[in-house]
């Protein structure tokens, strides 16, 4: 397992070096090869440049967003950026807003429906985590407590006795 691992981070770090070396030309200096570094650092271990690279891209898409607002494919990468830096309501606004502009994106990229659905399911597994911590609270506190009180409530009236 120890030598997958290292396997990994040497190949990891290979890309690293691939991908920065590719940014030095302006001509690939793209938000989807900035997002492709950021990953790369991310599978090396190194969040910190990963979210460095993340946050890059959101900033280069927000601006060509300002200048091309009808450019599906930069709502797409940006979106692929706020989800990987955890703002997963920002990423579902930008793969539906994507999605609005051109309705063949799923061709031309990634599955964007599959991520849509992912990020909703996301949502859908907190919120029936939250009801049922919530219900559970409600049930702690008009069935137990109560039950404890009355069972507690007839022992000191006992001991009175």
């Amino acid at each position: 397992e120890l030598r997958v691992f290292e396997n990994f981070w040497h190949e990891s770090n290979l890309l690293i070096q691939d991908y920065e070396i590719l940014l030095r030309s302006e001509k690939y200096h793209t938000p989807c090869n900035l997002l492709n570094l950021g990953k790369a650092y991310e599978h090396s271990g190194d969040e910190r440049e990963a979210m460095k690279y993340f946050n890059d891209v959101v900033s280069a898409t927000t601006d060509e967003i300002e200048l091309y607002p009808e450019n599906a494919l930069l709502y797409y990468e940006r979106g692929l950026a706020f989800d990987n830096i955890g703002e997963e309501s920002k990423a579902l606004q930008d793969f539906q807003k994507a999605k609005q502009l051109d309705s063949e994106i799923n061709k031309k990229t990634s599955n964007i429906d599959a991520l849509i659905n992912n990020i909703v399911g996301q949502y859908i597994g907190m919120t029936i985590l939250v009801f049922v911590i919530l219900i559970t609270i409600a049930w702690v506190g008009l069935i137990v407590f109560p039950l404890a009180r009355t069972r507690l409530g007839h022992r000191r009236h006992w001991y009175k006795h």
